[in-house]
Parts: C-alpha cells; structure tokens; sequence
C-alpha cells in the first residue's frame, strides 16, 4: 500500500493543525510519533475520510480521497483504531467479539464460534475470553478492538 499527502493542510476555524504537509508512506511498518496537538489524529482521520483536509491531496494506493464513493473504496484498504473506542466493559471478552461478530452478520453460531476462537488467537487474548473487558489493560483492550475492524 502507498500514501501520499501532497501539501495537505487542515484548518478548524483560525487554528491551523497541519499546514503543508507532504509525505509519502510505502509499503511495510509506519509509525507516526509525535507530541500532543502536532495533529496524529487530524492526519488520521483525513486518511480516512472522516475529515476532509482544507487544502491538497491525500492518495492510497493512487485513490483520491475526494468523494465518497473513493473514500467508500479506501476504507477497505485501510482502517483506523483510535486510542478510545466503544467497548461494553461489563461483557466478557469473548461476549464483546460475539456481540461484534453478530453485529457484522455473522449468524451461525458453530462459525461465528470458530471465528471468535480464531480471532482470539491471532490477538492473543485466548487466555482473556472469560474475563471482563473493565479489567484488560489498555494494551489489551487495542488488541481487542482490532477484530472490530473487520
């Protein structure tokens, strides 16, 4: 997968959180570091489109994040987990990614059953699936929510 943001800026009213932003980002590992308010999130979200940048062009794997129908097409090459997302934290862990799986269509119990299992391997949360979501740790609970990407 390719990223280009070419001179990508975003203003919310008279603050600016990117100004002139150009990157390129290829295929392999990325991490975006940086302090709070230097504008991770802003860049992210207009990565997906669930912000359009003032000015410039983004572009994954060539697509232009300018309609929906492009960004339509992009959110199924990438995806974006926020630090926050929505958990239930009285369900089990087990219980959430059953909840989800439901959610998404997944109906029959013996399949949706074997993905759940499958999917708390990849995560390695298999030894989680009966406790609580309120008691994982932070780290814990991100690998939880990356099944709910999919």
């Amino acid at each position: 997968m390719n990223i280009s943001l070419r001179n990508v800026t975003k203003r919310f009213g008279q603050v600016t959180a990117i100004q002139d932003l150009n990157l390129e980002i290829g295929t392999g590992v990325f991490a975006l570091l940086g302090p709070n308010g230097a504008g991770k999130t802003t860049m992210m979200k207009m990565l997906v489109g669930l912000l359009a940048p003032t000015s410039g062009q983004i572009l994954v794997d060539g697509i232009s994040l300018d309609s929906k129908q492009n960004i339509e097409k992009v959110r199924h090459i990438i995806n974006y987990l926020p630090q926050e997302f929505g958990l239930y934290p009285s369900l089990k862990v087990a219980e959430e990614l059953d909840y989800f799986a439901q959610l998404r269509g997944h109906q029959d119990f013996k399949r949706r059953t074997a993905l759940i299992e499958r999917l708390l391997n990849v995560v390695g949360l298999q030894e989680k699936k009966y406790v609580k979501v309120s008691t994982l740790s932070g780290g814990m609970r991100q690998r939880l929510g990356l099944p709910l990407l999919y």
